[in-house]
């Protein structure tokens, strides 16, 4: 599998994706304490200490070699401030004859909420999956009611895929979403032929 870089930054016209570091902690926690920023996320808002633990795992993510999973921090490039964090991983495990389907996630701060920002930044996601780790099919999931969330993947091309029934983090049953986008599909994109 290709991704054996030692580390990774991306670059969009107004974003810096680069791995998540110690020092992203305080942006992160603030984030992931937010209610609003994890009312659809798959855990409550949480403490600094259990950001800290999610961070270390995250970097410890990001060192594994080959590079088949991991998170970026989303900094805007006017400013330089992190706004969010997006992760990627394999979800199953490799054959050896083929890569396995790479799973995204997202979440961003308020305040850089309705700027594109999450699209911008997953665009470059699915291009490093695609291109840098040879996924043949990159997937991403949302609560049912975050049609926000929806609506990026969407834009960055990932097609409906599936509307799973499940019981969420309250014990309250609903439907998630899935969007996939498969590699054919994706490159038809990028030479201009879709």
């Amino acid at each position: 599998m290709a991704g054996s870089d030692k580390s990774v930054t991306l670059m969009t016209e107004r974003l810096v994706l680069r791995d998540v570091a110690a020092e992203d902690l305080d942006a992160l926690a603030a984030m992931r304490a937010d209610p609003e920023v994890t009312r659809y996320l798959a855990f409550e808002p949480e403490t600094r200490a259990q950001t800290e633990a999610w961070l270390a795992r995250r970097i410890g993510y990001n060192e594994r070699r080959p590079r088949d999973s991991g998170s970026f921090a989303i900094v805007r490039r006017s400013g330089g401030e992190v706004i969010g964090w997006t992760t990627f991983g394999q979800s199953g495990k490799s054959d050896g004859t083929h890569v396995p389907d790479i799973e995204v996630g997202y979440a961003l701060r308020r305040d850089a909420w309705g700027h594109g920002y999450t699209t911008e930044a997953l665009r470059a996601v699915l291009a490093f999956a695609f291109g840098r780790l040879g996924a043949q099919r990159v997937f991403g999931e949302c609560d049912g009611l975050n049609l926000a969330s929806a609506r990026v993947m969407e834009k960055a091309g990932m097609l409906p895929a599936a509307e799973i029934e499940v019981t969420g983090r309250r014990g309250v049953r609903g439907a998630t979403l899935r969007f996939a986008l498969p590699r054919g599909q994706w490159e038809a994109s990028q030479d201009g032929s879709v």
